[in-house]
């Protein structure tokens, strides 16, 4: 019989909790890629559902060229119903996502409740998974909604699955549906048939998946056929994908997710210096070791954590190590480490938590006292997304060696001496070609703005050097050819 929790009457604390402490985004502006994926796509503003499924270039203002490797059409449409509804009023968007997340937070409940069989524990989990500041990213950035919306589709699979009581077939068919719904609306879904091994293996008296090999056969091969489907279809609609074949297990991509990995172990455990972009590390074959001995300890813990009377603990690693598979760069990414990368991730440290809370008695205190630093770095770390200056200024004073976010600081600010800076500095922080270029463009119209006509032919020629035919370098220098000509 499914239990009874009393405490259920206390379930709107989730959203009270989310609300309290992600209020000040309501009052945040779109930043960064918001303006590829909502504010300049021109493709929300027609209602047209089918095509987000099928064309690739609705997802995304093309020119952006993240159309070439994201397939969200779910995502897409959530934003389409906005812009229908409320237009481009950003409180709306970021309010739906505190929502979403809430809503996380209720299923993260649930699942801890079907794992822990304490409801205490799995509350405790619960507010770890809310509060905790590596989720700030994926839900004040509003445009991150697609991993609120697959990460509930995850979850509600899971959920379903777990859960006690008879019907077996139609919960079944739900989490099918939900797993469908996840996967169109982030990619970092495809992990969930991973995720139902790990917890048949390591939880299976459930015995969800059948209780002979036949019908563990039936079972396993629907989510495997599912996950092919989707593949089959994001690689029909999407020249460049992330799943694709172009580059699989290339040694440099490797290499990158290795140095990532010990990053992520500690922005769970020591949330400081949070940012929206982290530089690309010059190779260093003493970190890779370092972060590959890391991952190999982490995968040796879980193994052996499994097997004796830490399961949980097991579990919870376990959980990590699989929700951030797509990030492991087996497939080239485009960033080398987000903290949006760890919102699903996340839960197995939830598990962690409200498992050690449960188990040992002189785990609460110490855990009290984590968890209230947690909730005071995200209340003082959510303002900093209210707009772009504030954002990226934040970013540079985390990392000053950040070519990417000085160069978004200088596109934010409108004063010309403070972009001029910004821009020089980019320059001077190992850039990649096409941000170099980017940042010479814009000093050479930085300096037509200052009205100085020679500098502005200078960084064009700078730029013309690398890339002879751009036409944004091509039409100022002849602006400032003809200022100079007129003078």
């Amino acid at each position: 019989m499914k239990p009874r929790y009393k405490s259920n009457i206390f379930l709107p604390l989730i959203w009270v909790a989310a609300f309290a402490f992600y209020f000040p985004s309501l009052r945040a502006q779109y930043v960064f890629d918001d303006l590829w994926f909502i504010v300049s796509n021109s493709s929300i503003r027609t209602f047209t559902p089918a095509k987000y499924f099928t064309d690739n270039t609705t997802v995304a203002n093309p020119a952006s060229g993240l159309t070439k490797d994201v397939y969200r059409p779910l995502t897409t449409l959530s934003f389409a119903v906005d812009y229908q509804l409320w237009k481009l009023d950003s409180s709306i968007v970021h309010l739906e996502n505190i929502l979403l997340h809430g809503f996380n937070g209720l299923l993260v409940l649930f699942l801890l409740r079907s794992i822990l069989k304490s409801d205490l524990a799995a509350w405790v989990g619960c507010f770890v998974f809310l509060l905790h500041p590596i989720q700030i990213q994926a839900v004040s950035w509003a445009s991150q909604r697609s991993a609120l919306l697959g990460t509930a589709g995850v979850l509600g699979s899971l959920n379903m699955i777990v859960r006690e009581g008879t019907r077996v077939s139609g919960r079944v068919g739900l989490a099918f549906l939900f797993f469908l719904l996840a996967l169109f609306s982030k990619e970092i879904a495809i992990v969930t048939p991973l995720l139902i091994v790990l917890l048949d293996g390591m939880v299976g008296h459930w015995k969800f998946s059948g209780r002979n090999a036949k019908e563990r056969f039936f079972f396993y091969s629907g989510w495997a056929g599912m996950t092919v489907i989707y593949l089959f279809v994001r690689g029909a609609f999407l020249p460049f994908s992330q799943f694709g074949a172009t580059r699989l297990f290339a040694w440099p991509d490797l290499a990158l997710g290795a140095t990532a990995f010990p990053l992520y172990i500690g922005k769970m455990f020591v949330p400081i210096n949070l940012r929206p972009s982290y530089d690309y590390p010059a190779f260093n074959i003493l970190r890779v070791a370092a972060g590959a001995a890391v991952f190999l300890l982490v995968l040796w813990t879980a193994w052996k954590a499994s097997q004796s009377k830490y399961r949980m603990i097991g579990l919870a690693l376990s959980w990590f190590l699989i929700a951030l598979l797509p990030f492991y760069q087996i497939t080239p990414i485009r960033a080398f480490f987000a903290e949006r990368f760890l919102y699903l991730p996340m839960v197995g440290l939830a598990l962690a938590a409200g498992w050690n809370y449960a188990k040992w008695k002189a785990a609460k205190i110490p855990l009290f006292l984590w968890g209230l630093v947690l909730a005071l770095i995200t209340m003082t770390t959510i303002p900093t997304w209210r707009d772009e200056a504030h954002l990226w200024k934040n970013a540079i004073r985390q990392e000053s060696t950040n070519a990417f976010a000085h160069a978004c600081y200088a596109n934010a600010v409108s004063h010309l001496t403070l972009k001029e800076k910004h821009l020089k500095l980019a320059l001077l922080n190992r850039p990649s070609e096409g941000l170099r270029v980017a940042c010479m463009i814009n000093l050479a119209e930085c300096y037509l703005r200052l009205k100085q006509p020679k500098k502005t032919i200078i960084w064009c020629q700078a730029a013309l050097q690398i890339h002879p035919h751009n036409e944004e370098a091509i039409k100022r220098m002849g602006m400032a050819t003809q200022i100079l000509e007129g003078n």
